[in-house]
C-alpha cells in the first residue's frame, strides 16, 4: 500500500547518507559509475561478480534503511518448540527393539545401559519394560529379571518402578485380562525379589 510521504526529500537524503556509510561510497565513485554507463562499455566477468556482490549489499542496505527510516520492528528470531515428541518416540522405539532383539535379560540390560540415557529418561525405560511385558500373550520371566536387574543397579530405577507401580494400580480396572495378569506377575516378581519396596502396597 502506497502512503504519501510529506517529508520525501528529507527521507531521501537520509537514505543517501546511510547508503554512503554502509557501502563506503564517495561522490567520485558515483561519477565514475555514471560515466561508464553513459559510454556503454561492456562488463567483463570480474565486473559482473562485483555487481552481484554490490546488488546483494544494496538489498541488505535497503532492508536496514526501511527499518531505520520507517521504524519497522526488527524480526525477532523465533524459537521452535517441538511438541511432536519425536525424540521420545524414537527413544521408545529403540528401547522396544532392543528388548525384542535380546536373548536374555542380562544381555538386554547390558544393551539398554549402553544407550546412555539422559537424566529423566529412566522413567521412560521402566514404562517401556512394563509395556513390553504387558503386550506378551503370556507372562515371560525375562521381563521380571530385566526389571530386577535395573533395580539392583541404581536407586533411580527403584523409584521409577515404584512410581510405575502406583500409576498401574490406579488404572488396573481398565486393563484387559491378559495385560492385567502380565502386569501383576511382573510386579509380583519385583516384590518377591525385594527389587521394590513392599511399602508400595
Amino acid at each position: 500500500v502506497f502512503n504519501y510521504d510529506p517529508e520525501y526529500e528529507v527521507n531521501e537524503n537520509k537514505y543517501k547518507e546511510i547508503r554512503k556509510q554502509i557501502l563506503d561510497e564517495s561522490d567520485a565513485d558515483d561519477d565514475d559509475e555514471s560515466s561508464e554507463d553513459e559510454n556503454g562499455n561492456e562488463k567483463n566477468e570480474e565486473e559482473s561478480e562485483e555487481d552481484e556482490a554490490e546488488s546483494k549489499g544494496i538489498r541488505k542496505c535497503l532492508v536496514y534503511l526501511l527499518n531505520y527510516v520507517f521504524n519497522f520492528p526488527e524480526e525477532k528470531q523465533q524459537t521452535i518448540i517441538d511438541q511432536t515428541e519425536t525424540n521420545l518416540v524414537t527413544l521408545r522405539r529403540t528401547i522396544y527393539l532392543t528388548i525384542q532383539s535380546s536373548v536374555g535379560a542380562e544381555e538386554c540390560a547390558h544393551k539398554l545401559l549402553k544407550m546412555n540415557l539422559r537424566p529423566g529418561q529412566e522413567m521412560e525405560l521402566c514404562q517401556m519394560i512394563l509395556d513390553s511385558c504387558a503386550q506378551q500373550r503370556t507372562y515371560e520371566r525375562f521381563f521380571g529379571l530385566l526389571g530386577q536387574r535395573f533395580c539392583l543397579l541404581k536407586k533411580e530405577y527403584i523409584e521409577c518402578f515404584e512410581k510405575v507401580f502406583e500409576d498401574q494400580y490406579d488404572i488396573v480396572h481398565r486393563l484387559e485380562n491378559v495385560k492385567l495378569r502380565n502386569v501383576a506377575k511382573f510386579f509380583a516378581h519385583l516384590l518377591y525379589t525385594d527389587a521394590i519396596s513392599w511399602g508400595q502396597l
